[in-house]
């Protein structure tokens, strides 16, 4: 489905002089010709059968997720839908034709319903004339979508000239899909962790002394009470569909901008260089901890803060609401843990034993909280917000 836009305000960079723009409806046949095929492929359990429709690989998240789901945790997909907004279509001054716009798909594969969403920014190269392309679209979206299991679906040739040039969930470096998978079963299984990360950084071990903890109950504890309900509500709201009222890091990465916006949501109130406010000149002002993983992290151990415990990680401990601190790799981006955070994320929903988790960079809702670790490696800490 197509939608008129769903908040993002950041799917499409603007354009510059040389760009020439032309009418969305040809970026959005061709985004819905190809959505429609990834659906009926998800849904015929083989959704790399029309790799050239639906531009999917091996290694794009929503086919690791898909194997997860459906090998590791048993369970069948129940439904599939998408969202495209923000469609921008141009050419460059060498007649270079590209498409730009956010993209969300739904999954549901739990029996209470329970949706789970990537919302990404993508990037399309068409190698053909605007005006061929205007002639040729219509065609594209009127073409029957291939729904049996076995044959291939006939390929336009348009489609034969699409090029997939980026996907915001695109990484660097991207382990192969048994690699994940392998890393999935093993974070399932995975026993929960005896030390905090602060124990393993030299200085910080005072930190996370009853004392200290207990002092940092009673000082703050009057300042707020925290709602998880309405927390949650904001962290499910606005996964796919970022506030337009903060500013989005799509660059250094919004996984902590979001999962503030969400703690503040559940009426816990800014205070010290935890903060996010515009000034009065219209530019945005911000602490260090509201932005940075690791900074919010060394807050939330602070004496006079916001309440926070590290627990062992069960499904019994995770509350709606208490966040995930995920530690992957040391300052000179190598995979190798040093209690240093990179990521962070809040949970959103338990169901059926499993812990979902919804964060951003990229934009993800409902989870299982071990899909990012499965990624990226390292140890995660499961904070229990007072």
């Amino acid at each position: 489905m197509v939608s008129a836009g769903i908040g993002t305000a950041n799917a499409a960079e603007s354009v510059n002089p040389e760009e020439e723009l032309l009418p969305s409806s040809i970026g959005e046949n061709v985004l819905d010709r190809m959505l429609k095929q990834q659906e009926k492929d998800f849904e015929s359990k083989n959704p790399l059968r029309n790799k050239e429709i639906t531009k999917l690989t091996e290694t794009d998240e929503t086919v690791l997720f898909y194997r997860a789901m459906t090998e590791v945790d048993n369970r069948p997909l129940l439904d599939f839908n998408y969202e495209v907004s923000d469609v921008k279509v141009y050419k460059n001054k060498e007649n270079q034709l590209f498409v730009e716009a956010y993209v969300v798909r739904k999954f549901q594969y739990f029996e209470d319903g329970t949706e789970t969403g990537f919302g990404d920014f993508i990037k399309l190269q068409i190698n053909k004339s605007s005006k061929k392309m205007a002639q040729e679209t219509a065609k594209i979206s009127s073409s029957p979508i291939e729904s049996d299991s076995v044959d291939n679906a006939p390929v336009s040739n348009i489609e034969k000239e699409v090029q997939l040039l980026s996907i915001s969930s695109e990484k660097d470096s991207e382990i192969s899909a048994d690699e994940f998978l392998e890393n999935y079963k093993k974070e399932k299984n995975k026993e929960p962790e005896s030390v905090t990360p602060e124990q393993t950084e030299e200085g910080q071990q005072s930190a996370l002394k009853t004392s200290s903890v207990q002092k940092a109950v009673y000082s703050a504890a009057a300042s707020y009470t925290y709602n998880r309900s309405k927390s949650v509500y904001y962290a499910t709201t606005h996964a796919l569909n970022p506030n337009t009222r903060y500013p989005y890091f799509a660059s250094a990465g919004d996984c902590t901008n979001f999962v503030l916006q969400s703690l503040h949501a559940g009426d816990i109130p800014m205070m010290g260089d935890w903060f996010m406010r515009k000034g009065s000149d219209g530019v945005w002002k911000y602490g260090y901890s509201w932005i940075h993983a690791d900074e919010f992290r060394k807050y939330l151990l602070q004496t006079g803060g916001i309440l926070m415990k590290t627990m062992p990680n069960t499904y019994s401990n995770a509350q709606l609401g208490d966040i995930y601190h995920y530690d992957a790799r040391n300052k000179f981006g190598l995979p190798i843990t040093d209690g240093v955070m990179e990521h962070a994320a809040i949970v959103t929903k338990k169901t059926s034993g499993q812990v979902l988790v919804s964060y951003h960079t990229t934009n993800r809702l409902n989870v299982p909280q071990e899909y990012y670790s499965a990624q990226e490696g390292g140890v995660r800490y499961l904070s229990h917000i007072y």
